[in-house]
């Protein structure tokens, strides 16, 4: 009889302490959101595609005084230009406040040989139910 209810009592444990861990990986925090949405970016932007790129971007989105279209214009013709290899974004700690959010990131690539790494405040808001990069403002200017 004790056995049947230690036996009970773990079974219980066991399948609310499974149920904690799925709900922990199944459920996506808004920081976790944005940090995934400039990683993608990254991503777009290193292999070239920068219709993937302007899928992260929100209409509003300005870097370096350029706004939507020209800024992707803009980035492409960087990308051309310097051909850089390897680039990765590293995010740092995600500050979200209400439909807004801001990911403190450093972009790291190698340009004519050379390790570059770009710091950027990446502004994003929620639009619609999903994240969007509204803004880069970065840190020093382009290579």
């Amino acid at each position: 009889m004790m056995q049947s209810r230690l036996s009970l009592w773990l079974g219980v444990l066991l399948l609310v302490g499974g149920a904690a861990f799925l709900l922990e990986r199944l459920v996506v925090t808004d920081a976790e959101a944005v940090e995934a949405l400039v990683e993608r970016a990254a991503d777009a932007v290193r292999d070239g595609d920068f219709e993937a790129l302007a899928a992260t971007l929100g209409a509003e989105f300005r870097v370096e005084g350029r706004a939507g279209e020209e800024a992707v214009a803009w980035i492409r013709k960087l990308r051309r230009n310097y051909r850089p290899l390897g680039i990765e974004a590293e995010v740092g700690d995600v500050e979200v406040a209400g439909d807004r959010a801001v990911a403190p990131t450093v972009v790291s690539m190698t340009v004519l040989a050379r390790p570059v790494r770009l710091g950027a405040a990446v502004h994003c808001r929620l639009i619609d139910g999903q994240w969007l990069i509204t803004a880069a403002v970065l840190e020093r200017g382009p290579p």
